[in-house]
């Protein structure tokens, strides 16, 4: 919970920390509950790994999608921790 009460009051910009942390939050709550269901409703479960995973994969995959994101270092160290292209910034 501490994380969620650290996001209401640092992430009401829309910088990209403020977006990807946004993304986090929101892709882990559906796969974990996704997860969750699975095991509870059709007996099928995973491994924390492999659900880290697809949590990691959907936010990267996101991220490809994003526009006007401007070229400053903070931005451009994001990009490139999560391994993407700064080809995704804007050269604005």
């Amino acid at each position: 919970m501490d994380e969620i009460h650290w996001g209401l009051i640092h992430c009401k910009d829309c910088s990209i920390q403020s977006r990807l942390f946004k993304l986090c939050l929101a892709a882990s709550v559906y796969y974990i509950w996704k997860e969750r269901n699975g095991r509870i409703f059709q007996q099928i479960g995973h491994d924390s790994t492999s659900v880290v995973r697809l949590i990691l994969e959907e936010v990267k995959a996101s991220m490809t999608s994003w526009r006007h994101v401007s070229r400053s270092a903070t931005n451009i160290c994001l990009i490139l921790e999560w391994g993407l292209s700064v080809d995704l910034l804007c050269t604005v």
